[in-house]
């Protein structure tokens, strides 16, 4: 494969409950120049899942553009799980437990011999967000991002950085208690928001909640821009707009200049973001 001796392309993936979806990266065109997207496959044990879904898709993108494994300057990789970022593994993930403790920031960074970064999707599709908002060379504004899919999750820049807060999980809007839920979640717990999004009947409820939670959150840290995205609002209208109808009564209600708007990203704003995390050795 053509590759050179020059390090000029970097690997984004985002891994999710049901995708994976991996991005090739030109430093020198600035762009993603192959794309591949797959569902996830299962397998016995998470070195099986791992292989299958990371290592293989990387493999698989290199090969369909000719280039060496020599010319990869780093892998990053967002994942739908919560993450530990002391020692990069995932440290809980409902819809995947295989994955739950396995090193595989250091499994993938001594497979690939390149440097390597594992970060919760919901930060990364943030970035992503806020590179399509205000540009890619800085962070010129703030915004906070909602990801609605198998789970729910979140990211948040503030003064113009991703905002991890103390443990990394600033955003993290799934698992929040509802009292009106009581319903069992993948994580052991009874009152998440995230167990009610997949029933249809519940939709109006689940919609209102959400615009409820992101309103206060914008409301408290006075951020003007909230972008929803992820499979179930692409494919759902009624929902997305059960959420910005309730969005809007709340600002209408206390005259704030916010906004709320859906993804023109979609499923690439993961990709995006961990790339540009990447490129800036976050």
């Amino acid at each position: 494969m053509n590759g050179g001796k020059m390090k000029n392309y970097l690997i984004g993936m985002d891994i999710g409950g049901t995708h994976v979806r991996t991005g090739l990266y030109s430093i020198e065109k600035k762009m993603i120049v192959e794309y591949n997207k797959i569902s996830f496959i299962q397998g016995e044990t998470a070195k099986e899942e791992i292989e299958a879904n990371i290592c293989e898709q990387i493999l698989r993108v290199l090969y369909q553009k000719q280039i060496s494994l020599n010319s990869l300057k780093g892998i990053g990789l967002s994942m739908a799980g919560n993450v530990d970022q002391n020692i990069g593994c995932v440290h809980r993930w409902p819809n995947h437990h295989l994955w739950e403790g396995f090193p595989i920031y250091n499994y993938i960074r001594e497979y690939f011999h390149t440097p390597v970064i594992v970060e919760d999707d919901g930060n990364c599709a943030a970035v992503g967000e806020s590179m399509e908002q205000y540009g890619d060379e800085h962070y010129k504004g703030n915004l906070i991002y909602c990801t609605i899919g198998t789970g729910i999750g979140g990211g948040i820049i503030l003064n113009h950085r991703l905002h991890k807060g103390e443990y990394g999980m600033a955003g993290e809007l799934g698992h929040l208690s509802i009292p009106e839920v009581h319903k069992l979640c993948g994580c052991g717990k009874t009152d998440c928001l995230q167990s009610i999004i997949t029933d249809k009947h519940m939709e109006e409820k689940v919609g209102r909640h959400i615009a409820d939670i992101l309103y206060q959150l914008a409301y408290i840290l006075d951020i003007p821009k909230v972008i929803v995205g992820g499979g179930r609002i692409e494919y759902n209208q009624n929902l997305f707009q059960y959420i910005v109808s309730i969005f809007n009564q709340y600002k209408e209600a206390d005259h704030r200049n916010y906004s709320i708007e859906k993804s023109k990203l979609y499923n690439k704003n993961g990709i995006l973001g961990v790339i540009e995390l990447l490129r800036n050795g976050q």
